[in-house]
């Protein structure tokens, strides 16, 4: 089922890039512009999430310091290293579970997905930040955010590594921060 979705992806990009047609796009509060795709009946963000507001314009706290991090239990965001100007075009923001939690991470009209409606996308590099501050993978793997619970200290999260279409699933603890992509609402 999931490689289904990859096909049809990379079927609907192709076909676009063929075409010479401007993918469709949705702004983010920070005036951040993001392509989309359909796949399916979903619309997904074709990108990864970057914005440093909630979509009712309040300041989600960067943080990036590794010890201010380990020891949150509130939301928060950073740049891969701590480096906006290298990371925020190609990776995006990564946020912990807190921020995700809030429901206003992505655009009004939009929402993370949750463990049911996650689907296979192509990666982009992002890697993350464990829980003690550290930065991991941002050549290697992509990690995003569901909204699922797995306990009160963790959620579950979808893997993709650089070469591979399959999806692992998987849970991690809160305080981690990883990229999120958003699915319009139905």
């Amino acid at each position: 089922m999931q490689h289904k979705y990859l096909k049809l992806f990379l079927i609907a990009m192709f076909c676009l890039w063929l075409s010479g047609l401007q993918a469709q796009t949705i702004r983010d509060i920070d005036g951040n512009v993001y392509k989309t795709v359909t796949i399916g009946k979903q619309v997904w963000m074709a990108e990864n999430l970057k914005t440093s507001k909630y979509n009712d314009g309040r300041a989600i706290p960067l943080v990036t310091d590794n010890t201010a991090w380990e020891a949150l239990n509130t939301p928060a965001y950073c740049w891969y290293d701590n480096d906006e100007s290298a990371n925020k075009t190609k990776c995006g923001a990564l946020y912990n579970w807190f921020a995700v939690n809030t429901n206003k991470l992505c655009p009004t009209g939009w929402h993370v997905p949750n463990d049911r409606e996650w689907t296979n996308l192509p990666p982009l590099s992002g890697g993350y930040r464990y829980a003690d501050g550290t930065f991991y993978y941002i050549k290697d793997y992509s990690y995003w955010w569901t909204t699922t619970e797995s306990s009160i200290t963790s959620a579950y999260y979808n893997q993709v590594f650089w070469d591979g279409s399959d999806v692992k699933r998987d849970q991690s603890v809160k305080k981690d921060g990883f990229s999120v992509r958003c699915l319009k609402n139905k």
